[in-house]
């Protein structure tokens, strides 16, 4: 926690950016060379294991249920109060269609 984790984070970030400026400054030769031996090695996933951590959890996605419970700030108060279950109606049509209709 804190600054400890800080100097992990920003350790971990500057290697990734030495490594990638390491693999850019090689020729082209070398470089399939390098990405031939690193991606036939197996990930290292001793850490998901230990904390029982499966890789779906990592990308999975709120019930609809979490999400309806955040309040839409864009709804408008009239908006809210309306019911729009029975509207089978297609919008369809440009901005002058809409002000035509709308008198504007």
């Amino acid at each position: 926690e804190g600054r400890e984790r800080d100097r992990l984070e920003d350790n971990f970030y500057r290697t990734v950016r030495e490594w990638r400026l390491f693999e850019n400054s090689l020729p082209e030769a070398q470089r399939i060379l390098l990405e031939k031996k690193y991606d036939s090695l197996d990930l290292d996933e001793d850490y998901s294991l230990i904390h029982e951590i499966n890789e779906s959890e990592d990308e999975e996605q709120p019930a609809p249920a979490q999400i309806e419970s955040f309040p839409n700030p864009h709804l408008t108060e009239a908006q809210k109060q309306v019911s729009y279950k029975n509207d089978t109606e297609e919008s369809v049509g440009t901005i002058e269609d809409y002000q035509k209709y709308k008198g504007v």
